[in-house]
């Protein structure tokens, strides 16, 4: 009877091992799958955050030059500004010929704003060229962060997805039936010239 009984209970003790066994086995698999796709998450969050830092890094960069630049650019623009309104009044009928027009010496301080301004151009130029070989391979991804993928005309050598996978338009019919009725006529062509040497 004390046998009968044991037996009774290692029974009952191997079936709650076995239920809990799998219960465990259940939970080991949900939680794995929700490492894996926080783990993806994750990913795509890295790589948002590094698509964020290198666009505020090139704003700010061109904020920098801007607030250099400023006053020399705020002259240039007044001075084109000016440039601007003499030639509508000489469209209007006005004679500057006669005027006397003052010419202000180039002096030494605005010969080296000028080329302090070129000399900072330039490195602009070259720090923006850099970032733009350096983002290159990024464009295609920041298009499709900001949903504007299939036109990515700003992307340099972007070529556009294929609008019809797997099926011709007619435009693409009507283009190959017209290779196809070149390269007829040159094979036509070909067997005639062919023929006459034999004939």
């Amino acid at each position: 009877e004390d046998y009968e009984k044991l037996m009774a209970d290692s029974k009952k003790k191997r079936a709650e091992d076995s239920s809990a066994k799998a219960e465990k086995e259940g939970a080991l698999a949900d939680a794995e799958s929700e490492l894996l796709e926080q783990t993806s998450e994750k990913k795509d969050r890295e790589g948002e955050d590094m698509a964020n830092k290198q666009y505020l890094s090139k704003l700010h960069a061109d904020c920098d030059w801007n607030l250099e630049n400023y006053d020399s650019r705020k002259e240039a623009r007044a001075e084109e500004v000016e440039s601007l309104k003499k030639a509508k009044d000489v469209l209007n009928g006005a004679d500057y010929s006669l005027l006397q027009v003052e010419t202000k010496p180039a002096t030494l301080l605005s010969k080296s704003r000028e080329q302090s301004c070129l000399a900072s151009d330039m490195d602009h130029r070259r720090m923006l060229q850099a970032r733009m070989a350096l983002l290159q391979g990024f464009c295609e991804d920041m298009c499709k962060i900001v949903g504007k993928h299939p036109d990515c005309a700003v992307c340099d050598g972007f070529i556009p997805p294929d609008a019809t996978p797997g099926v011709q338009t007619w435009d693409e019919l009507y283009a190959q039936f017209d290779k196809l009725k070149l390269v007829g006529r040159d094979m036509i062509k070909e067997w005639t010239g062919d023929a006459g040497k034999f004939g």
